[in-house]
């Protein structure tokens, strides 16, 4: 079970999020990626941004986990999105390509896509499991909803997606970094998973905010 914080604002350049990184004692990243940043990444600049950070993550002591992507709920589009980034990620050596729903419909019921609950989770669960081989290995995609944004959506929900998945690997929470107002019900919510595991992804540099959660 992952626990994502994210920067979803992406207010933070390269720099300050590999410098974060370094000084909370962070091994490895996800960086933040969004239709826009895809299509530049696959340009001459995205070339050059690429290896800036295969020369310096190693540089300093880091290792690039993989991508967060977050997505609507399109998930055609998003199936060949989701490939773009594993050609980049096996480029960088990354390993993982997480999708993070940023959006959940009422009742979880899809429009024209899908009809049930049920459907829409088999799908996520087949798509889950989908990976690509290539350059050092195995590129994982793995699914993550963002749901302290989502103001009738809950633990128990999360719960119904978990089983439904059948695989905690699989399947994880995005929280914003910034979100103060939720600070308690993040923790609360934390705390009712068992084995889960911390994965910052464009670490903030918000000090304000991780000392809570350290302290708490």
């Amino acid at each position: 079970m992952d626990v994502i914080f994210s920067n979803k604002g992406g207010q933070y350049t390269n720099e300050e999020i590999i410098d974060a990184a370094v000084a909370h004692n962070v091994k490895a990243i996800e960086l933040l990626v969004d239709r826009k940043k895809l299509l530049e990444l696959e340009g001459l600049e995205g070339d050059k941004e690429l290896r800036y950070f295969k020369t310096k993550l190693p540089e300093s002591g880091l290792k690039l986990h993989g991508f967060c992507y977050y997505t609507d709920f399109n998930l055609l589009e998003d199936i060949m999105l989701a490939k773009k980034c594993v050609n980049l990620l096996n480029r960088l050596e990354g390993k993982v390509l997480r999708l993070i729903f940023k959006t959940i419909p009422g009742n979880m019921v899809m429009e024209k896509t899908y009809t049930t609950i049920e459907t829409f989770l088999n799908s996520l669960a087949r798509f889950a499991s989908y990976s690509a081989g290539g350059g050092k290995g195995e590129t994982v995609v793995r699914i993550a909803f963002d749901i302290f944004t989502q103001p009738n959506f809950g633990f128990n929900d999360f719960l119904k997606i978990n089983r439904a998945l059948q695989d905690s690997r699989n399947v994880g929470i995005a929280v914003d970094l910034g979100n103060f107002a939720k600070i308690d019900e993040i923790k609360k919510v934390i705390k009712q998973i068992n084995g889960y595991e911390f994965t910052l992804n464009h670490v903030s540099v918000n000090d304000r905010l991780e000392e809570k959660l350290v302290k708490d």
